[in-house]
């Protein structure tokens, strides 16, 4: 699994709140926002008693799930976890996909700041309002959320009643199930499996993030 060192200081405890904070009148957006707390749901960390740092793990898929993503909805990360530091963001998003990326004392406070002004929903571990609840670390493929995101933005269907229908139900199971009814649906006569053709999208998406993410690594 992949991890990160991160030290533990009285740096990261303290001072990160200037490093990150950023007004919200100066946040602007051109598509709809998807509001992320890496430390809900793309990072998992632990502190070693040996090393005296924390170690810091992706979730699987991290970086082309962010990649993906970025095309179709502006991103925010917004985290009250004061652990959090410039290197452990380009960690996340060595691309810098991700729009806006701050620090705040009242998560909830900001996100409905955000969300009161602007099309948008929370990705997240909770079922609360305007809320995708996606589990914790280890749970599901993070490749499904943005096919999920991709079905809403070309159906053109309405974001926050999609994700309510997901309410205290696991979003992988209820998402796969339903994608493989409507394949089995359209393709009665074909020997096509719903997992083949998934599996084959998901190399798709991953090949091609390898391939832009080493040329805008060159480039920069």
């Amino acid at each position: 699994m992949t991890f990160l060192p991160i030290f533990s200081s009285m740096l990261i405890t303290i001072g990160i709140s200037a490093l990150f904070k950023k007004k919200k009148e100066k946040l602007k957006f051109n598509k709809p926002v998807v509001i992320i707390d890496p430390f809900e749901t793309l990072l998992k960390y632990k502190f070693s008693l040996l090393n005296l740092r924390y170690i810091f793990y992706r979730r699987k898929y991290t970086e082309e799930f962010l990649f993906n993503m970025g095309y179709l909805y502006d991103l925010v990360f917004i985290t009250d976890n004061s652990l959090i530091n410039n290197k452990l963001y380009t960690f996340l998003d060595p691309l810098g996909v991700v729009k806006y990326k701050f620090y705040t004392s009242n998560k909830k406070k900001e996100i409905k700041n955000i969300l009161d002004y602007n099309e948008g929903i929370v990705l997240s571990n909770k079922d609360n309002e305007k809320t995708l609840n996606i589990g914790n670390y280890s749970n599901g493929n993070l490749l499904d959320v943005v096919d999920f995101f991709s079905s809403i933005k070309l159906m053109n269907v309405n974001m926050i009643k999609t994700i309510e229908s997901y309410k205290n139900k696991d979003f992988f199971k209820s998402w796969n199930f339903v994608q493989n009814r409507i394949f089995d649906m359209r393709n009665m006569l074909s020997f096509k499996k719903y997992r083949d053709i998934k599996k084959q999208s998901y190399i798709d998406k991953i090949n091609t993030y390898k391939e832009n993410k080493q040329n805008i690594l060159n480039e920069s």
